[in-house]
């Protein structure tokens, strides 16, 4: 079980490098900005892999620097760092485990969607 978990923790430590390296405007280390609603199929049309996608958005945006950021009105940024859009609380709440002991909340609707292109994941 031990070996499942740190496979599953390199692959996305490498996805997430890809994505810093290759979006630097959009993915950080520090400092988190929401990302664009559907930013997934921005990344299919530039080439990336829809694993690395699935992976890559799935652990950056699980994130406590993310969820952090992740407040009402906060501005969503594109690919390129270029404002897309702003963060609306709405809909049903989910609490991430990592914030639960702190009280806060993210809402499903206000994470950048994964296109189900690809990922083997339907809507």
């Amino acid at each position: 079980m031990g070996t499942h978990k740190n496979r599953r923790a390199r692959e996305a430590f490498a996805a997430i490098n890809l994505l810093v390296e290759t979006f630097p405007a959009a993915f950080v280390r520090i400092n988190r900005k929401p990302l664009k609603l559907g930013i997934a199929e921005d990344m299919l049309a530039r080439g990336v892999a829809p694993e690395t996608i699935k992976v890559g958005l799935r652990s950056y945006c699980r994130g406590v620097g993310y969820l952090s950021a992740i407040k009402a009105g906060a501005a969503r940024i594109d690919l390129d760092g270029n404002p897309a859009g702003v963060v609306h609380r709405r809909g049903r709440r989910i609490r991430s485990p990592k914030t639960r002991g702190g009280g806060r909340e993210a809402s499903g609707e206000d994470r950048p969607r994964q296109s189900s292109e690809g990922t083997g994941q339907g809507r």
